[in-house]
């Protein structure tokens, strides 16, 4: 038995008028705009921030993320902003560091975190746009809490808090980048984490010879169980975060934190006035080895 033939005009209206058909055709048009609108996004590095980006501390929805680079994990994103913030307080560390202080161990271990995080802050800024995530451009409360005991230091006095606060965050900051460079898949973050691995030993090695860390303290405080997570600082749209050296210098200017001939981003310091201790230091301009040759960034 023959199945009845049909015209196809019938078939044609049918497909273009059948209720479920058409609802079908909808929804999948939605799904298709919702896979390609956020990998078109990642692709671009960021293009123009959606509205949310400009709240949210990583400018990204919860839960992991797919980029063109790899999953990009809630960890990974905090561990990126926090490359971000160690910067915006750690330069100008290095600033007062040249200005609060006679002891030519303690000037070259700020030389280190200015040259160090220059350089951090340039591939976290790069790294974020890649990802459309959106950066801080102010360091956390407990960030700003060190600088002013740093700001409020002269002398051995600075020595010792400048070193013991560097030294304890950079020992927490260590840990965390072992285990993110342990377990990314996402190729961004990998380098990033190579990179601040580094850099943060070095910036260790340079804080211990200063002679003023009380590892003791430190040992102690490695035992005990880590407090609640602190709240980030609000990012702002993807691309928009400034670089940390110019935040660093609005700092300084903006506190007087660093005197006269003191640190700047845009040139080579002045010789300090009478009454003031320190030699300023371009931000970023290379700090010698001790064999005189390249830099001791390794």
């Amino acid at each position: 038995m023959r199945t009845p033939h049909r015209s196809s005009t019938d078939a044609r209206g049918q497909s273009r008028g059948g209720p479920g058909q058409s609802r079908l055709l909808r929804m999948l048009a939605v799904g298709l705009v919702a896979v390609i609108v956020p990998l078109w996004v990642y692709k671009q590095g960021g293009g123009t921030a959606p509205a949310a980006q400009t709240v949210a501390s990583d400018g990204l929805p919860g839960g992991i993320v797919n980029t063109a680079f790899g999953p990009l994990t809630p960890d990974e994103r905090t561990f990126v902003t926090k490359v971000r913030l160690a910067g915006l307080w750690e330069l100008p560390s290095g600033m007062m560091a040249q200005t609060h202080t006679t002891n030519p161990t303690v000037h070259e271990a700020g030389k280190h975190l200015l040259d160090g995080h220059k350089k951090l802050d340039e591939q976290a800024l790069k790294i974020a746009a890649q990802l459309g995530m959106g950066l801080p451009n102010e360091p956390s409360q407990q960030q700003q809490d060190f600088l002013r005991q740093e700001q409020a230091a002269q002398g051995a006095d600075f020595d010792r808090v400048f070193a013991q606060l560097l030294r304890t965050q950079h020992g927490l900051i260590f840990q965390a980048i072992a285990k993110i460079r342990n377990s990314t898949r996402n190729t961004l973050v990998r380098q990033l984490a190579d990179s601040a691995n580094t850099i943060v030993l070095d910036h260790i090695t340079v804080l211990e010879k200063t002679g003023v860390v009380d590892f003791d303290s430190i040992a102690a405080a490695s035992t005990q169980p880590p407090g609640p997570a602190t709240a980030l600082p609000p990012g702002v749209a993807v691309g928009q975060a400034l670089p940390v050296t110019q935040l660093a210098t609005a700092w300084a200017n903006t506190t007087g934190a660093v005197a006269s001939g003191g640190t700047s981003a845009g040139g080579q310091g002045t010789q300090p006035q009478a009454g003031e201790v320190g030699q300023g230091v371009q931000i970023g301009q290379g700090v010698q080895s001790t064999s005189g040759a390249g830099t001791a960034v390794r």
